[in-house]
């Protein structure tokens, strides 16, 4: 035997025992043909199961993993964080980016009917195959047999993640060749950078499995609180939310204060109160809508405390107390309302393979975690990714909510290493340009992107010529901000296809209403 062979065969081997010892830490994937809510057989490929990150206190993450619906074998594969921390990428699934989404019909949970589903059209699946997983510990059904898994911090976090995806990987070898993304929203945009630059410093130590990162996708994501919050006073006069005179007492009120959060001035904090009085009357999920009910309280400061996942493990909860507050199809997050009966139901964790036992109550975002968000800023860990030629898309929704919105004037600024004046685009507005991120600004949907997305929707999205004439006419390294509102993830689904074909990295979308 050659040496070439003999290297060849010991690859193979060693291939072969690493699979056969991670398996172990893959508890049985399911395959899920059917869904209580909807109609049929599901129209795509969906897996759920538990990956163990913790082999001496049992705590097991669940994941719920889609095929692309196009060519799974080829297209790109993304990790899934949702925001919080503590909510359930459930929430991603079925209100976001997944293939199904809830009817949005009245709906009476004292009735003990299910809330039903209609198919996305927009579904980035539809173009990429994604694992939707429930992190931290603690989070949606993921669990473990100690208490301990339920104290976490940023950078726990992130190892959790981390752990998860190369024991996810070893069992599932044939997904190693696929382009790879980590991505997600909210406060999972916070721990996506730092997840990547994990796997990156994996890669480059040559820790088995090698896998395919390309990049990672982060929308409206958290940067730097202290930052946004100071931004959102700004943003609330622009969109005419606040006065000048409340802008202007705000700004001379608050001169030398370290923190608009943990405020020391008598007269800043008096003003800061009443721009927050302003924010409670409007929808934290668009700004356009009064306030809805919530299922969690976002005014609420997050306190150290035992987890009650703990206490549900002992069987000391019956029944669910903790129900979302009633509401009507008209609020914003009227979709958080009906997955909570969903993912409740009996029949439906029976179709999930949930294990009995483990999580009593299923809610969307846990706040009674005792979790400290450790990283101030993670601006770093997008500098430092981006230095090693990765790729990377950021995206946010404009009226989505109004801290959103200034998330991504976050600390861009601070990564600034190059800058270039406005260059406008087939005679739209053209924005400007930092560390090779480029931001546009159209405000009547006569953006050139707009035509484009609907020249594709009209001859067919995946024809390949007309992406391969795309990306050949508005070059791979265009990057233009999106804010989406109205078609929020029609527009979010096409940029981000063409971000992951190589092409266009954004575009900007206002509501027409």
């Amino acid at each position: 035997m050659s040496f070439t062979a003999y290297r060849s065969h010991q690859q193979l081997l060693f291939a072969f025992c690493a699979l056969l010892i991670f398996r172990c830490f893959i508890e049985s994937a399911n395959v899920v043909s059917h869904l209580p809510g909807f109609e049929g057989k599901l129209p795509f490929y969906l897996e759920t199961g538990y990956v163990t990150i913790d082999e001496v206190s049992g705590a097991q993450m669940f994941y719920y993993f889609i095929e692309s619906e196009k060519t799974p074998k080829e297209d790109p594969l993304l990790l899934w964080l949702t925001g919080g921390p503590g909510c359930s990428s459930l929430t991603a699934l079925t209100t976001e980016v997944g293939p199904l989404l809830f009817e949005s019909t009245p709906y009476n949970a004292s009735e003990q009917t299910l809330p039903t589903f209609v198919s996305n059209p927009y579904s980035w699946t539809k173009l990429s195959s994604i694992i939707f997983v429930d992190c931290p510990v603690g989070t949606g059904f993921s669990f473990s047999p100690n208490s301990e898994n339920y104290f976490s911090d940023d950078l726990l976090f992130s190892d959790e993640v981390y752990r998860f995806i190369r024991k996810w990987f070893m069992d599932h070898p044939h997904f190693l060749s696929n382009p790879f993304y980590v991505a997600g929203d909210s406060y999972g945009g916070k721990i996506i950078p730092v997840v990547a630059e994990k796997i990156a410093d994996g890669n480059d130590a040559g820790q088995q499995p090698i896998l395919n990162l390309k990049g990672y996708i982060a929308g409206n994501p958290v940067t730097d609180d202290e930052d946004e919050y100071r931004m959102a006073v700004a943003y609330g006069f622009g969109v005419g939310m606040i006065s000048f005179d409340l802008l202007l007492a705000v700004k001379t009120s608050c001169v030398g204060e370290k923190s608009y959060v943990h405020r020391t001035k008598p007269d800043c904090a008096a003003n800061l109160d009443i721009f927050d009085g302003f924010l409670k009357e409007i929808s934290m999920d668009n700004i356009l809508y009064p306030a809805c009910p919530m299922d969690f309280d976002p005014w609420k400061k997050r306190l150290f405390k035992p987890f009650r996942r703990s206490y549900l493990l002992e069987g000391k909860y019956d029944g669910l107390y903790n129900p979302p507050p009633a509401l009507t199809p008209n609020c914003p997050n009227y979709a958080n309302y009906l997955v909570y009966y969903w993912a409740n139901n009996p029949a439906v964790r029976e179709a999930l393979h949930i294990k009995e036992g483990t999580v009593q109550e299923w809610v969307r975002c846990n706040f009674d975690m005792a979790y400290n968000m450790s990283i101030k800023s993670s601006a770093q860990y997008h500098l430092n990714f981006l230095r090693r030629e990765y790729r990377a898309l950021v995206y946010r929704i404009d009226v989505s909510s109004w801290r959103k919105y200034q998330r991504m004037g976050f600390s861009l600024e601070k990564l600034q290493e190059v800058r270039a004046n406005s260059s406008p685009l087939d005679s739209e507005t053209g924005g400007w340009c930092t560390f090779g991120f480029r931001f546009g600004v159209d405000a009547d949907c006569l953006h050139v992107c707009w035509r484009v997305l609907s020249l594709v929707a009209t001859l067919g999205l995946f024809r390949s010529v007309i992406l391969s004439t795309l990306v050949l006419l508005l070059g791979p390294s265009v990057c233009i901000l999106s804010a989406c509102s109205f078609w929020c993830w029609a527009s979010c689904y096409f940029l981000v296809f063409l971000f992951c074909m190589g092409g266009i990295v954004g575009v900007y979308f206002i509501d027409p209403s």
